[in-house]
């Protein structure tokens, strides 16, 4: 994990809503919810196209890539997480 300068490992996490912004529209304080391995695609290429996200050449896995879900605080679009 050093190559990719990540402190922070976890590929996966599940926490409660504590924040939410002035857009957001389908979560609310108090609500579940679980972020996905692959914290961002392109949403362009035939693997995002298709449902493999997690084969996309620009994805941005979490634990590697972006900080991991071990962290205390954890932040991120509503819609990678479910």
């Amino acid at each position: 994990m050093s190559s990719f300068s990540v402190r922070c490992p976890g590929h996966e996490g599940a926490g409660v809503v504590v924040n939410v912004g002035t857009n957001v529209k389908s979560w609310k304080l108090g609500d579940r919810a679980g972020v996905k391995p692959v914290w961002d695609v392109c949403g362009k290429c035939e693997q995002c196209w298709i449902g493999r996200e997690n084969y996309c050449q620009k994805a941005i896995l979490t634990g590697l890539a972006a900080t991991g879900m071990l962290y205390f605080w954890s932040g991120g679009e509503g819609r990678r997480a479910r």
